[in-house]
C-alpha cells in the first residue's frame, strides 16, 4: 500500500492557473538498508548476504564502466542503464567546444514493462501530515533571509534522489 498525503498550492500552469489547488504527494515509509536489502535477496536464494553485497558492489564497477564507454547496459528483468548529457546551442558548428558547451553527463535508467508495472494495482492510503512517517519526503524548507544555515530536507525518499520542487512533489533519479 502507498501512502499520500495532500498538499495545497497555487496552479501555475492551465485552467486553475492562479487558484489554490490540492494534489497528492507521495509518503514513504522509511528506506530499506543497503544490508536489510542484501539480507532479504538472500533469504530468497541459495547464496549468503555477503555473495550478493558482492555481486552488487561488482554490478555497480561493471556498469559504471560500461557507460564510461559508451554502452547501454541490460541488467535482466530490471531494465537498461544507459549514459547520457545534454548540450548548449551554438550559432555554427565552428564555435562548439565540447568542453564547454556538453553538460555534465548522467546515468538514465530505462526499467523493463514487467518491472515498470509492477506497482498496478496498488492501492493507495491517505495520511495526515500528523501521521506523517519519519521516511517521509518533506520538501526543503526555505531557509530564513540573512541566515547561511543549510535548508532542512528529510531523507528515506524511498529509493528516490533526494530533491524535487516543493511544487510538484517530483524526485528524480
Amino acid at each position: 500500500m502507498l501512502q499520500y498525503r495532500l498538499i495545497r498550492q497555487e496552479a501555475k500552469l492551465g485552467k486553475n492557473k492562479g487558484k489554490d489547488v490540492y494534489k497528492a504527494l507521495p509518503v514513504t515509509r522509511g528506506k530499506v538498508s543497503f544490508d536489510a536489502f542484501c539480507r532479504e535477496v538472500s533469504d530468497g536464494s541459495t547464496v549468503d548476504t555477503a555473495d550478493v553485497k558482492a555481486v552488487l558492489s561488482r554490478l555497480h564497477t561493471v556498469i559504471t564502466r560500461n557507460l564510461e564507454r559508451g554502452f547501454s547496459v541490460e541488467v535482466g528483468e530490471l531494465g537498461t542503464f544507459r549514459p547520457s548529457f545534454g548540450s548548449v546551442e551554438v550559432l555554427s558548428e565552428k564555435e562548439f567546444e565540447a568542453v564547454k558547451h556538453i553538460r555534465k553527463p548522467r546515468v538514465l535508467f530505462h526499467p523493463r514493462v514487467a518491472f515498470a508495472s509492477s506497482l498496478q494495482g496498488v492501492h493507495y492510503e491517505r495520511i495526515n501530515l500528523d501521521d506523517a512517517k519519519v521516511g517521509e519526503y518533506l520538501p526543503p524548507k526555505k531557509k530564513p533571509e540573512g541566515s547561511t544555515e543549510a535548508p532542512h530536507t528529510s531523507e528515506g525518499t524511498g529509493g528516490h534522489a533526494s530533491g524535487g520542487h516543493a511544487t510538484d512533489g517530483h524526485v528524480g533519479v
